[in-house]
């Protein structure tokens, strides 16, 4: 069984439509607003089968009802026979016929609006469940009022569409051709609001880009090329000659090479490297001619 909230002093009308659509779902409304009659037992042709059948829906409809009321209200409807007795019973504890109830209910109908950003579609069935729930005590709401109740309180942006159904024919200004106008209004908006949702997520995504990377927003005026020193480009974009570069600047160099370089870049250090250099050649070259004399010695 599908659970709805219990009854309480605060909840009615929400309870009361999901009781409808619970017993509905049952096929035992029709023990509510008395379109499933009682079989007769003086008829011939009823037979004991039908009887029982229609005993065990009044059953579940009387259980159903009373499960989902609160404790203190149960005591109200424990002696209730049928279905509809327990469910006129609570309707009169919980909305009485008064003027009281009746005033408040024109101004909850007359102040229903569309509020910015909300479905069309539910605004549409709220009208015609407040109007529904007027003429259930007995206040009838026309047809006419009830469509320009539609158009009262719809968003600015909805105007151009009230305007033009304003000038339709009287024939079609109707409680049933005009919420296809607005359904239609509706799902046009919505289409148009989609691209500039897309563009407020890229601007999002841009500015976040920007607070990262400063440069990432920079003017082409304003960048700077290390190769011509001129303004527009960049030193990888250039189409002047690349210019060689300081090796102190050369994050590509691996460190052994590095040093090696800078070593050799040191006031003085080419004229030592050379002069070691030629001593290991002196050394080398009498060692050659000491190996040279000792095999001749030999033969």
């Amino acid at each position: 069984m599908r659970r709805i909230q219990i009854l309480n002093q605060n909840n009615y009308r929400s309870w009361s439509q999901d009781m409808k659509i619970l017993l509905r779902q049952e096929n035992l409304w029709g023990l509510i607003d008395g379109t499933l009659k009682k079989p007769d037992p003086t008829d011939p042709k009823t037979t004991q089968k039908e009887i029982d059948k229609y005993s065990k829906k009044v059953n579940n409809a009387l259980g159903n009802i009373y499960h989902h009321v609160a404790a203190d209200k149960k005591q109200c409807i424990v002696d209730c026979d049928t279905p509809i007795e327990s469910w006129n019973k609570l309707k009169q504890i919980y909305e009485p016929s008064s003027r009281a109830r009746k005033a408040r209910m024109r101004r909850e109908f007359l102040n229903l609006k569309l509020e910015k950003g909300k479905e069309m579609a539910v605004f549409l069935s709220r009208v015609d469940l407040a109007a529904k729930q007027l003429e259930d005590i007995k206040e009838q709401v026309s047809n006419e009022h009830r469509s320009y109740q539609y158009l009262d309180y719809l968003p600015e942006e909805y105007q151009q569409a009230v305007l033009t159904i304003y000038h339709w024919a009287d024939e079609n200004f109707t409680v049933e051709k005009m919420p296809s106008q607005l359904l239609a209004k509706y799902s046009h908006l919505r289409n148009l609001h989609g691209p500039r949702e897309r563009i407020n997520d890229d601007t999002r995504v841009l500015k976040t880009e920007i607070g990262k990377n400063p440069v990432y927003y920079q003017r082409k005026d304003e960048f700077f090329c290390y190769n011509c020193g001129n303004a527009g480009h960049i030193a990888r974009n250039c189409m002047h000659p690349q210019k060689r570069r300081n090796i102190s600047y050369n994050r590509n160099e691996t460190w052994p090479s590095y040093d090696r370089q800078r070593r050799d870049i040191r006031p003085g250090r080419q004229q030592e490297r050379k002069s070691r250099q030629s001593n290991r050649e002196r050394r080398n070259s009498s060692q050659n001619n000491m190996e040279y004399n000792r095999d001749d010695g030999r033969q």
